[in-house]
């Protein structure tokens, strides 16, 4: 046999050997656990008969707008929440409590990319989005009448690199609504137990 020829038939088959393990060894990706933790406190109950969850925001999924993409809406996440953590503590009252879901909007941007000659060479942000909520807590006599209300709203925001796939888009969404969920939580729960303290059972 040729030994040059011998050498490079071989070689193909010693780099498809060294490849292989290579390509093997590769980690799974990880699975993404796209769950809302239960945040706050002990659920907080209302001197009220019955409690109602409004959704008076509709979401949307036309750009800029596209919290209608996520794969967890910000709606029913503070709908949820509320629904755990907001206890009609009057049965039998006329007074009912409605939270109202105000605004659960993700707006994105895209950001002017520099094309110098040192930017070839680093990935710069390209996309930029904001994800807000804010809902309020009414406290109604049967006649309609409000006879209390607290507000509160949180923001969250996050930049993402060119080349960034739809998955990234999704994780760094998600990322945010927790993000925003933990400081409304903290935000609600602070302005109730403070601003309608009398109208908490017990309170």
């Amino acid at each position: 046999m040729n030994s040059r020829l011998s050498r490079r038939a071989l070689l193909p088959l010693a780099a498809s050997t060294l490849l292989a393990p290579r390509a093997m060894a590769q980690p799974a990706r990880q699975a993404i656990d796209f769950a809302v933790p239960d945040l706050g406190g002990p659920p907080l109950r209302l001197a009220a008969g019955r409690l109602i969850v409004v959704r008076a925001f509709l979401p949307v999924t036309q750009p800029p707008r596209h919290e209608g993409g996520m794969i967890v809406s910000a709606t029913d996440a503070l709908a949820d929440w509320a629904t755990k953590h907001l206890l009609a503590g009057w049965p039998g009252s006329p007074r009912t409590a409605v939270f109202t879901i105000r605004d659960a909007s993700l707006v994105g941007e895209k950001l002017r990319i520099e094309k110098g000659l040192g930017d070839l060479f680093r990935k710069q942000a390209a996309e930029r989005y904001t994800l807000k909520l804010a809902a309020d807590l009414d406290f109604q006599h049967e006649s309609g009448q409000s006879l209390g209300l607290a507000a509160a709203e949180a923001t969250s925001g996050r930049s993402l690199l060119e080349g960034a796939k739809d998955a990234d888009r999704q994780v760094a969404w998600h990322s945010m609504l927790i993000a925003a969920m933990e400081q409304f939580v903290a935000t609600f729960e602070a302005t109730v137990s403070g601003q309608l303290r009398h109208h908490l059972a017990g309170g």
